[in-house]
C-alpha cells in the first residue's frame, strides 16, 4: 500500500454469532415458526376466524415476517413483527408474555442487518432482561445467545470494552459448561477473537482465528457455510495486518466457493465475500479483477438490504478506494460522498464507520490537492478513532500516517515528523517489523528525511521498506516500484550511480509488466524520459515526458502536483533543444498550477518560482526579471524551512550565479561561500553537490582577477571529487576539466590547458559517438563514392577527415573545402542528422556564394538542392522552394552542359510539389525531370541508369496521385528494374523501389502481394542498421518501411500489431521531424482509419484532427491531403451521429478535390461515397442512390485500374443496401449483379477475399425475400470464403457469422444460431473489443435469440448490458442506445411488464427524434412501439395516433406499397379488432395483406403471416369457421412451405387462435 492507503474494509467481522440456527435456540423462536408470506387477504382471513388480536394472527404475522425476511426484504419484516409484538405487548400477559422475548430477539436481528444498531441494541437488551425475569439468570444457552448478540451490537456502535466484556463472559460460561472442543465454545472463541482483532491485538486474534476455523472443520467438514466464514475472518487478518496475501488468497477462495455453493450467487453473504475477495484483489494490485466484484457485492446488496444500507456504503467506499488508486478522482469522489451520506443517515456522526468515511475522503481531496479540506477531514477522523479505540489503535496509526504526508506536503516538517515517528512506533509495536504497514510507515519516513537533506538515513529507511515489500508482494508490484523510484533518487544525490543504475533496471522490468492504463504507467514514462535526458537523448526523452503529461492531465486533472513534475522535466528538455518559448510556457504554468495548490509561500512554490528565473536569465536574459523571482523563493523558503535546509542553499547558489552576471561578484562570492557552508554542514565532504559548490565559487574568485590561487585550488579540489565520485570518464568531470583548463591558462600553465581540453575531447566523443552534434566539427566528413553505394557511415568518416585537413590547411574560405562540407551534409541528411545536414550545406554555401561566377554555379545549385533536401524533409517547404527556384536560375545561367544537375533540381522541386499536393506543378517538374534523363541516358524502357530510375520512381508517385494507376505501376516497375540490375539486391534504392511499388499495390487492395514488399523493404533497411550502421533507429528511413508494415498489419486487420507499429513510427517522426510535419500528419491519419476500423471514433477523431491541423498548417487549406483527411473526420462522425457536422466536412472535403483535382478525379468519388453513406443513415435512400451513381460514374471514367474498379465495387455495393433498404428487391439484384461484374474485373472468378461480400449481399436478399435456406446457404458459403483467406480471428469472419445466425434465428433454428453467436461473439471481442459497435450489434443479436427460446434472464442481462456499453460508448442520445431500449424494452413487454417496457420504448422515441427528426423511419418504429405497449394496456385512444403517425412516416419514406407499411396497417388492424372495430379491422388488415402479396408473394412468410392475423380480425369479428380455416392454412404453409417450426413464435401464436 502506498503512504496514504487504508486497507479495504471488510463487509462486516462476519461473527459466527449464537443468533446463527442452532440447537440451543429457544423452542418460540424464528428457527421453529413455518416461514409462509401471508397476503394482507389471508391475514384478514385469520384476523376473521381467530380475532384480529389472537395468538394465531400473531403466528401469522411472524410467519409472514420471516418469509419477508428470507427473501431481504427486512423494511416489510419489520413492520409484520411490529405489528405482532403490538397485540402480544397489549394482549393477556401483556410484556411478560412467553411469546414476547423470543419476537424481540427477531426484530433485534432485522434492525441490525438494517444498520440500525441502537434500536437493536435496546431490543436485545430488553429481551435479556425479560428471559431472566422469567427463567433466571442462569439460563446458560439462551444467555450466552443474547449476550452475544449484544456484544456484536456494542462492537458496531464502537463500545469495545463493554464488548470485551461481554464476549469474555460468554466464553467463560461455554467452556464450563460445554467444554473446549464443543461448537458452542468454538463460536464464542471466533467471535473473541474479532473482538481482539477490533482492538488491534492482532497475535491473540490471529490464535483465537485459527483455532476457531480448525473447529469448524473438525465439526462440520470441509464446506460448510461456517467454514467459510472462519475463514473470512482470518483471510481479514491475515491480509490487512499481517502482510500474508497468499495465504489470505488461499481463504478468500474457500470462502467465496462456500458462499456460492451453499447460498448462490445473489445472497448477501455471497455478496461480502465477493467484497472482501476484491479488497484483497486490491492489494496485490489485480485492480481489474476487483472492479466487477465490487460491483457485483453493491448490487446484491442493494437489492437485499436496500440502498441505504451501511453495506452498501462500506462497498461504496471501498470501490472509492480503488478509483482513487486508478486515478478516476471523479468516480472516487462520488462514490465516496455517497457512502458518506449513508452512514451519516444510518449509524450517525459518532460511529466510527463515519471516522473511516472521513479518513477515506481525507486522502481523496488530499490526492485532488484540496488540502485544506483534506486536514480538516483527516483531524476529524483522527480525534474520533483516538477518542473510540485509544491512541495506540492500529486505525489511529493510519490516519496519523496521511495527516503526516499532508504536512510534508504543506512543508510542514517538523509537525509531519513528529506525526511521523508516532505513527511508526505504533506500527512497529502492533504488527511487527515485517508487515506491509511497517514498510509503508518507513516509506513515508525516508521521503520525509530526504526532504530534510538526511540522505543517510532516508536511504536506510527507504531501503528497508524495499526489502519488506518485496518480500510481502514479490519483485514486479507497484508498491515495489514506489520504493526502487525512491532509492534511485537517493543514490543519484548521493551520487551512488552503479546503484542507481540497478534501481534503473529493476524500474525497467517492472515498467514492462505495466499496461499503459494502469495508474503507475505515467510514472514508468516520467522515469524512462529523465534516464533518456541524462544519456543525452533529448528528442526521445521529449516524447516520453509529453506523453506522461498528457496521461496525468487527462487522469489527474490540470491541478496536481505530478503534472507540475512533468511540466518542469519538459521544460529542461525543451530549453536544452532551444525551444524556449515551449519551455517557458510550460515552467510559468507549472508555477501557476502550485501557487493554486499551495498557496503563495509554500516550498514547492520557491522550486517553481527558482525554475522560471533561471530560465529566463539562461533564455532571455532578463537578469531583473530573474532577480526579483530568486529573492522571492529565497524568502519563502528561509521562512519555512530549517535555516541549514539544502534548499536554502540551493536558493543562495541560484542567486549568486545571477549577481555575478550582473557584475555583483563580491555579493556572489559571500552568497556561495554560505552556500557552501550550508552544504558541507549537510553532507559528505566528498559529494558531487559540494563539489558544485566548489566549483561556482571558483568562478567567481576568478572572475574576481585577484584571487586565481585559491579559485584554481577549489577547481582542483571539486576536480578530484569528481574523479572519485564519478568515475574518470564522466561526463561532469569533462566539463569540469573544461573549467580547470580555463583556470590554468590565467596560472601560465598553457600545455596543462591543452591536454585538459584534448581529455575532455575523448570524455565527450567516448560518451556521444563520433555524430554527436557536440564534437561534429573535429569528426565529420564523407566520399562521394561510398555515398553513392550506400556504404554512408564509411563516407562519412572521410569526409569528416578531408574537411578537418582543409581546416588545418588554411582553406576555411576556399571552394575546394565545399565538396567536403556539400558530401558531409548531403550523408548527414542520408543518416537522419537533418541538423547537422543544415549546418554544412549552409556554411559550404557562405563559402560559395562569394565566389560566384559560371564556374561556380552548378556546384552552388546542387548545394542549394541539397539543402532544399533538408528542408524538405523538416517539412519547410517555402524555404525549400526558394532554394530550388534559385538552384534553376544558376542552371539556366550555365545553359544544356548542366542537363543533369537541372534534371536533379527538377526532380527534388516536383517532390516537394507533390508533398504540397500540388500536381500540376509537380507533373511539369517531373516530367521534365525524366525527359532530360531519358536524353541523357536513354528511353527509360531499355536504358540502365540509377538517376533514370530515380525521376521514374518519383513521377510513379505522381501518378499514382493522380490515380493514373497503370502508369504509375509502369514506372514503379521499371525503376525497380533498374536498381536490381545495378545494385546488389540489398541496396537502399532496390528498397526504396521495393516500397513503392509496394504502395502501389494497396492502393490497388492487393494487400497479400504488397506484404511480402513492405517486410522486404525493412528488412534491407534494419539489416544496413545492423551491418554497416547506415540508420540509426530513429531515422525517417526506419519509419518509412516500418509505416509499410503497420500499414499492411492494420489491412489484414491485425490491428494491435497496427497499432504498435504505428506508434514506433511516430515516436521515430516526432524526434526526426518534429511535432507539425507532414508525415507525422500522414502517420496520425493511418492511425485515424486503425481506429474507427477497430471503432474507437474518439480516438480515430482525435487523430484525424491533429493530422488535420498539421496538413492545414504545413500544406495549406486548399490541399488534396486535407480533403482526404476530412472526408475521413466525416466518416467518423457520421458513424458518431454527428451528422450536422458530416455534412459540412464532406461539402468542405469535395470543393478542395473539385477544384485542385477537377470533377471528375476518382478522389471526388471517394466523398461523393462518404456523402452518399451520410444520406443513407439519415435515410434520405433516393438522394444517396443519386449520389452513388455520379461517383461510379467518375470511377468508371477515371480508367480501369484496380483501385478505381474498388471504388465502383464499393459504390454498387452501397446501393444494394440502399435498394434493400427501400425494398426495391429487383434493383437490389441488378446492383448485385454489377457487384459481381466488378468482382470479376478486380480478383477473378473466385480468387479473392471479396467474393464473400458478395455471397454475403446475396443472403441479404434472399433473406428479405423470405428464401431462408438460400439465405443461410449463401451465409455459410461467406463464412467459408473468410476462412480461406484471412485468420480464425478477422472480424469479417466473425461478422459473417453473425449474419448467418440472423437468419438461423429467422428458421428458427435457434440452437444453432445461438452457436454462431457464440463464435461470432469470441472473434469479434478478440478483434475489435467488447465495446465495438458491431460487438455490440452481435451481443444484440444472440440476445433475441435467448429470448425465442424463452431464455429471459439471460436475454434481458445480454441487452442490458449492451444498453450499458452502448450508453456508455455513444452517449445516452446515440440511435443505437435507441434500439438497445427498444430491444429490452420488447423482452419486458412479452414479460407483461409493460409499465417499464413503455418508458423504455419512450426513451427511444425521444433519443430518435432529437437524433433524426420526426419524419424518420427509426422515429416511426419507435411510434409503433409505444402504441403496441399501450395497445397492450388497454389505452387505445391513445395508441392509434401513434400508429396512425407512424404509418404516415413509413408511406412518406417508403412508400405506400412498402413491406414495412404493411407492418403498420396490421398493427393498427388488431388494434381496430380490440377496440371492437371489426370492419375496420378487417378492412385495414386486407390492405396490409394487399401489400405482401405483391412485394413477397402469396406463399412468403411474411404474407402468411399477415393472412393468419386477417384470421385472427375475423375471429374476433365472428366468423369463427373462415377464420380457423384460413389461420389452420396458414399454420400449415408456414410450417411445410417455410420450414418454420412448431416453437416458431407466429405458430404458436396461431395455434392459440384453432
Amino acid at each position: 500500500m502506498s503512504a496514504s492507503e487504508v486497507a479495504s474494509e471488510p463487509a462486516s467481522t462476519s461473527e459466527i454469532a449464537a443468533t446463527e440456527p442452532s440447537p440451543f435456540d429457544d423452542a418460540d423462536s424464528k428457527a421453529t415458526v413455518q416461514a409462509k408470506a401471508f397476503s394482507e387477504e389471508e391475514l384478514q382471513t385469520v384476523a376473521t376466524q381467530y380475532g384480529a388480536e389472537s395468538l394465531e394472527m400473531v403466528d401469522a404475522l411472524n410467519s409472514s415476517a420471516l418469509a419477508y425476511e428470507n427473501d431481504g426484504d427486512y423494511r416489510t419484516a419489520i413492520q409484520l413483527f411490529e405489528r405482532g409484538l403490538h397485540i402480544i405487548e397489549n394482549g393477556p400477559g401483556g410484556k411478560h408474555h412467553a411469546s414476547l422475548a423470543p419476537l424481540l430477539g427477531n426484530l433485534s436481528s432485522l434492525h441490525q442487518a438494517t444498520g440500525d444498531f441502537a434500536m437493536a441494541l435496546s431490543l436485545q437488551e430488553r429481551e435479556l432482561q425479560i428471559v431472566v425475569e422469567q427463567q433466571g439468570a442462569d439460563d446458560g444457552p439462551k444467555i450466552s445467545a443474547i449476550l452475544t448478540n449484544i456484544g456484536h451490537l456494542q462492537m458496531s456502535l464502537g463500545d469495545l470494552a463493554k464488548a470485551e466484556l461481554v464476549f469474555k463472559r460468554v466464553l467463560d460460561q461455554d467452556l464450563e459448561m460445554y467444554g473446549e472442543d464443543s461448537l458452542e465454545s468454538t463460536h464464542s472463541i471466533n467471535n473473541l477473537a474479532g473482538m481482539y482483532e477490533t482492538q488491534g491485538r492482532y497475535d491473540e486474534a490471529e490464535e483465537l482465528y485459527t483455532k476457531s476455523l480448525m473447529l469448524y472443520v473438525k465439526h462440520y467438514g470441509d464446506d460448510h457455510p461456517y467454514v467459510a466464514v472462519a475463514a473470512n475472518n482470518l483471510a481479514v487478518l491475515l491480509e490487512s495486518n499481517r502482510g500474508k496475501l497468499e495465504d489470505a488468497m488461499h481463504l478468500r477462495t474457500k470462502d467465496l466457493q462456500i458462499c456460492a455453493k451453499h447460498h448462490g450467487p445473489d445472497h448477501p453473504e455471497t455478496a461480502g465475500s465477493m467484497n472482501n475477495m476484491a479488497g484483497l484483489l486490491v492489494m496485490m494490485a489485480e485492480y481489474d479483477k476487483a472492479v466487477p466484484l465490487y460491483e457485483s457485492a453493491r448490487e446484491v446488496w442493494i437489492k437485499s438490504h436496500g440502498p441505504d444500507h451501511p453495506l452498501v456504503a462500506t462497498v461504496m467506499s471501498n470501490h472509492s478506494s480503488l478509483m482513487l488508486k486508478l486515478g478516476n478522482y471523479e468516480e472516487a469522489e462520488r462514490l465516496q460522498l455517497r457512502a458518506l451520506e449513508i452512514r451519516t443517515a444510518s449509524v450517525g456522526k459518532e460511529h466510527l464507520d463515519y471516522a473511516s468515511s472521513l479518513h477515506l475522503l481525507g486522502e481523496l481531496r488530499q490526492s485532488q490537492g484540496r488540502l485544506q479540506e483534506a486536514e480538516d477531514h483527516l483531524k476529524e477522523a483522527l480525534s474520533m478513532r483516538s477518542d473510540k479505540l485509544g491512541r495506540q489503535h492500529q486505525e489511529v496509526a493510519q490516519t496519523l500516517d496521511l495527516l503526516s504526508n499532508l504536512y510534508h506536503q504543506q512543508g510542514r516538517l517538523a509537525d509531519a515528523m513528529t506525526l511521523r515517528m508516532e505513527c511508526i512506533n505504533i506500527v512497529e509495536a502492533r504488527l511487527g517489523p515485517a508487515n506491509q504497514l511497517f514498510a509503508t510507515a518507513l516509506f513515508s519516513l525516508g521521503e520525509l528525511l530526504r526532504t530534510e537533506g538526511n540522505y543517510a538515513r532516508a536511504e536506510e529507511a527507504i531501503q528497508r521498506a524495499h526489502s519488506i515489500r518485496e518480500s510481502v508482494f514479490g519483485p514486479n508490484h507497484p508498491e515495489v516500484a514506489r520504493t526502487l523510484k525512491a532509492l534511485q533518487s537517493v543514490y543519484q544525490l548521493t551520487a551512488q550511480y552503479e546503484k542507481a543504475q540497478e534501481a534503473s533496471s529493476a524500474l525497467q522490468a517492472i515498467s514492462g509488466t505495466l499496461a499503459e492504463d494502469h495508474p503507475d504507467f505515467p510514472g514508468s514514462l516520467y522515469s524512462e524520459g529523465e534516464m533518456l535526458r541524462v544519456a543525452g537523448k533529448f528528442d526521445a526523452a521529449v516524447s516520453l515526458h509529453e506523453r506522461c503529461l498528457a496521461l496525468r492531465e487527462a487522469k489527474l486533472g490540470a491541478d496536481h502536483e505530478a503534472v507540475g513534475q512533468s511540466m518542469d522535466a519538459l521544460a529542461t528538455l525543451l530549453q536544452t533543444l532551444g525551444r524556449s518559448d515551449e519551455a517557458h510556457a510550460h515552467l510559468k504554468n507549472a508555477l501557476a498550477l502550485r501557487e493554486r495548490i499551495y498557496g503563495l509561500d509554500h516550498p514547492q512554490v520557491a522550486s517553481a518560482l527558482d525554475n522560471v528565473a533561471v530560465f529566463i536569465e539562461e533564455a532571455y536574459a532578463d537578469l531583473e526579471g530573474a532577480l526579483q523571482l530568486k529573492l522571492r523563493a529565497k524568502m519563502i523558503r528561509e521562512e519555512q524551512l530549517s535555516p541549514t535546509h539544502p534548499d536554502i542553499a540551493s536558493s543562495l547558489n541560484n542567486l549568486a550565479i545571477l549577481r555575478k552576471k550582473m557584475g555583483k561578484v563580491d555579493e556572489a562570492e559571500d552568497l556561495h561561500r554560505r552556500a557552501l557552508t550550508i552544504r558541507q554542514e549537510r553532507y559528505p565532504a566528498d559529494h558531487p553537490v559540494i563539489a558544485t559548490s566548489l566549483n561556482n565559487l571558483a568562478l567567481v574568485l576568478n572572475a574576481k582577477g585577484d584571487k586565481y590561487g585559491e579559485a584554481l585550488q577549489l577547481q582542483e579540489q571539486c576536480h578530484a571529487i569528481l574523479e572519485k565520485r564519478l568515475g574518470p570518464q564522466s561526463l561532469n568531470l569533462a566539463a569540469s576539466l573544461g573549467n580547470l583548463a580555463l583556470l590554468a591558462q590565467y596560472q601560465n600553465k598553457g600545455q596543462d590547458s591543452i591536454t585538459m581540453l584534448k581529455r575532455c575531447l575523448e570524455i565527450r566523443e567516448l560518451h556521444f559517438g563520433a555524430s554527436h552534434t557536440s564534437v561534429a566539427s573535429t569528426l565529420d566528413c564523407l566520399a562521394s563514392v561510398l555515398e553513392l553505394h550506400g556504404q554512408l557511415h564509411e563516407a562519412k568518416e572521410v569526409a569528416a577527415r578531408s574537411v578537418r585537413l582543409g581546416e588545418e590547411l588554411g582553406w576555411q574560405e576556399h571552394p575546394n573545402l565545399t565538396t567536403g562540407l556539400g558530401i558531409h551534409g548531403r550523408v548527414a541528411c542520408a543518416l537522419g542528422e537533418y541538423e547537422v545536414a543544415q549546418k554544412m550545406l549552409e556554411r559550404a554555401i557562405t563559402i560559395r556564394e562569394k565566389k560566384r561566377g559560371k564556374n561556380h554555379g552548378v556546384d552552388l545549385s546542387m548545394l542549394y538542392g541539397g539543402l532544399a533536401q533538408v528542408l524538405k524533409i523538416k517539412g519547410k517547404y517555402r524555404e525549400a522552394k526558394e532554394l530550388y527556384t534559385k538552384a534553376q536560375e544558376l542552371l539556366e545561367e550555365v545553359g544544356s552542359g548542366a542537363d543533369a544537375e537541372t534534371a536533379h533540381i527538377l526532380r527534388g522541386l516536383g517532390e516537394l510539389f507533390l508533398a504540397q499536393g500540388k500536381y500540376v506543378e509537380a507533373e511539369v517538374a517531373l516530367e521534365g525531370a525524366l525527359e532530360l534523363q531519358e536524353s541523357l541516358h536513354g528511353p527509360l524502357d531499355s536504358a540502365c541508369n540509377p538517376s533514370l530510375a530515380g525521376a521514374a520512381s518519383s513521377l510513379g508517385l505522381l501518378r499514382e496521385a493522380q490515380g493514373r494507376l497503370s502508369d504509375a505501376e509502369r514506372c514503379h516497375l521499371r525503376a525497380l528494374a533498374i536498381q536490381e540490375q545495378v545494385f546488389c539486391e540489398d541496396h537502399l534504392a532496390v528498397a526504396d523501389a521495393l516500397y513503392r511499388k509496394a504502395g502501389l499495390l494497396k492502393r490497388e487492395g492487393k494487400y497479400k502481394e504488397m506484404e511480402p514488399l513492405f517486410e522486404r523493404t525493412f528488412e534491407i533497411r534494419s539489416n544496413l542498421l545492423t551491418t554497416k550502421q547506415v540508420y540509426g533507429t530513429h531515422h525517417i528511413a526506419i519509419a518509412e518501411a516500418k509505416f509499410g508494415v503497420a500499414e499492411t498489419h492494420r489491412l489484414l486487420a491485425r490491428y494491435k500489431k497496427a497499432r504498435e507499429t504505428y506508434n514506433e513510427v511516430l515516436q521515430i517522426r516526432y524526434k526526426v521531424q518534429g511535432k507539425v510535419h507532414a508525415d507525422v500528419a500522414l502517420t496520425m491519419y493511418a492511425q485515424g482509419l486503425l481506429e474507427c476500423a477497430t471503432g474507437h471514433y474518439y480516438e480515430a477523431s482525435t487523430h484525424y484532427e491533429r493530422a488535420l491541423a498539421i496538413q492545414e498548417r504545413i500544406l495549406g487549406e486548399k490541399s488534396p491531403l486535407v480533403a482526404a483527411t476530412l472526408t475521413a473526420v466525416a466518416d467518423v462522425r457520421r458513424r458518431q451521429y454527428r451528422l450536422e457536422v458530416t455534412v459540412k466536412l464532406n461539402e468542405r472535403a469535395l470543393a478542395i478535390r473539385e477544384d485542385v483535382l477537377g470533377k471528375r478525379h476518382p478522389d471526388c468519388a471517394e466523398t461523393l461515397s462518404s456523402m452518399a453513406a451520410h444520406l443513407i443513415t439519415t435515410s434520405n435512400l433516393d438522394e444517396a442512390a443519386v449520389l452513388l451513381l455520379r461517383a461510379r460514374e467518375v470511377y468508371s471514367e477515371a480508367g480501369e485500374g484496380s483501385e478505381h474498379s474498388l471504388g465502383v465495387y464499393v459504390c454498387n455495393k452501397l446501393l444494394v443496401g440502399v435498394k434493400l433498404q427501400q425494398g426495391n428487391i429487383k434493383a437490389a439484384q441488378e446492383s448485385l449483379e454489377l457487384v459481381r461484374e466488378a468482382h470479376k474485373e478486380m480478383y477473378g472468378e473466385d480468387g479473392h477475399p471479396a467474393v464473400a461480400e458478395v455471397l454475403n449481399q446475396e443472403a441479404a436478399i434472399f433473406e428479405l425475400e423470405g428464401k431462408l435456406d438460400e439465405a443461410a446457404s449463401r451465409g455459410r458459403a461467406a463464412i467459408e470464403m473468410w476462412e480461406k483467406f484471412y485468420e480464425p480471428s478477422h472480424p469479417n469472419l466473425g461478422a459473417a457469422l453473425n449474419n448467418l445466425a440472423d437468419i438461423l434465428h429467422k428458421q428458427g433454428e435457434s440452437r444453432e444460431a445461438l452457436l454462431n453467436y457464440n463464435r461470432a461473439q469470441t472473434i469479434l471481442r478478440t478483434a475489435l473489443g467488447e465495446e465495438h459497435p458491431i460487438t455490440l450489434s452481435s451481443m444484440h443479436n444472440h440476445a433475441t435469440v435467448y429470448e425465442q427460446l424463452g431464455q429471459y434472464a439471460a436475454a434481458k442481462d445480454l441487452y442490458t448490458s449492451v444498453l450499458n456499453l452502448r450508453t456508455k460508448m455513444l452517449g445516452m442520445d446515440h440511435p443505437q442506445v435507441a434500439e438497445s431500449c427498444n430491444a429490452l424494452a420488447t423482452l419486458l413487454k412479452a414479460q407483461e411488464d409493460h409499465d417499464e417496457a413503455l418508458a423504455l420504448y419512450q426513451r427511444g422515441l425521444h433519443i430518435r427524434e432529437v437524433a433524426y427528426g420526426p419524419k424518420h423511419r427509426e422515429v416511426a418504429q419507435s411510434l409503433n412501439n409505444v402504441a403496441t405497449v399501450l395497445r397492450a394496456q388497454k389505452k387505445y385512444k391513445e395508441a392509434k395516433p401513434l400508429f396512425l403517425r407512424c404509418i404516415a412516416i413509413w408511406e412518406e419514406v417508403h412508400g405506400k406499397e412498402h413491406p414495412v407499411v404493411a407492418t403498420g396497417l396490421n398493427n393498427l388492424a388488431m388494434l381496430h379488432s380490440d377496440m371492437k372495430k371489426h370492419k375496420d379491422a378487417e378492412e385495414t388488415q386486407l390492405r396490409a395483406l394487399a401489400i405482401c402479396k405483391k412485394v413477397f408473394g402469396p406463399m412468403h412468410q411474411n404474407t402468411l403471416n399477415t393472412r393468419g392475423n386477417l384470421g385472427i380480425v375475423l375471429k374476433a369479428k365472428g366468423n369463427s369457421d373462415e377464420a380457423k380455416q384460413m389461420i389452420q392454412e396458414v399454420v400449415t404453409q408456414l410450417t411445410s412451405t417455410c420450414n418454420l417450426r412448431q416453437t416458431h413464435p407466429w405458430i404458436i401464436k396461431f395455434k392459440k387462435h384453432l
